[in-house]
């Protein structure tokens, strides 16, 4: 399992200047689920769908068993989704959760603002959560990915931006 953070410089093309990545990714067969915290490093928001994704490397095959992989997180025990995003073993091995497809649920984020937005030093959590009996192919070869955006002008006790 590989952890990395980064962070980016501003870009003109977000509402936010900087973003920081949670990637976590396990690689192999995925057994069992895999769990990443993370403190957030600073007020953030979760913007969009297309920036908090799941892509999975082999899809795997498990007969009439279910067999998914699906996208958690939390922000302090708060899901940020209204649904999350999964990849099932009826996909094309390399899919993302980016696309509409067979076998794929494309997330949404929750439309509640205060499940989007935190502050410094609020707990993230990231599950890979599999269902699986005994697959005849086990899924594999997952990655997740997380952008947070920061904000420097939110006020936690307003629940907003401060204009």
């Amino acid at each position: 399992m590989a952890i990395q953070v980064k962070k980016f410089p501003s870009n003109s093309m977000l509402d936010t200047p900087v973003r920081e990545v949670i990637r976590h990714q396990v690689a192999g067969n995925i057994t069992t689920d895999s769990v990443l915290r993370v403190a957030a490093p600073f007020d953030f928001k979760f913007e969009s769908i297309g920036q908090t994704f799941l892509r999975l490397g082999t899809t795997g095959v498990d007969g009439t068993d279910p067999l998914l992989v699906e996208l958690e997180v939390t922000k302090n025990g708060t899901t940020i989704f209204a649904t999350k995003p999964a990849i099932g073993p009826t996909a094309a091995d390399g899919s993302t959760s980016l696309t509409a497809g067979v076998g794929i649920t494309v997330g949404a984020l929750s439309a509640t603002p205060a499940a989007l937005v935190g502050v410094k030093g609020d707990l993230i959590v990231v599950t890979i959560d599999v269902t699986r009996t005994t697959p005849d192919t086990e899924a594999a070869d997952c990655e997740v990915c997380v952008i947070l955006h920061e904000l420097s002008d939110y006020d936690p006790d307003l629940g907003e931006v401060r204009p």
